[in-house]
């Protein structure tokens, strides 16, 4: 399977996680700080691609970067801060 597509959804960059809303729909996907590409702290909206992997305890994204165009209008985005 390639890369697939999604958007940050909800970024808790302090506890070393987020998740990402797929393009092609279902739940979100958890994205942990160390699956992200480079030392980029990607913004909630920030349009990436993704490939699914195995986690500790589901599926989750890795191989994680940003993609060109910058981040997307996404209605249901919000960024928690503990």
């Amino acid at each position: 399977m390639g890369k697939l597509h999604g958007t940050i959804a909800v970024s808790t960059l302090a506890d070393g996680y987020g998740f990402i809303d797929p393009d092609q729909g279902g739940g979100q996907l958890l994205v942990r700080l160390d699956n992200i590409d480079s030392d980029l702290q990607l913004p909630v909206g920030e349009a990436v691609e993704y490939v699914l992997g195995a986690g500790s305890f589901a599926v989750e994204a890795v191989e994680v970067s940003p993609l060109s165009g910058g981040p997307r209008d996404h209605p249901g985005v919000r960024l928690l801060t503990l």
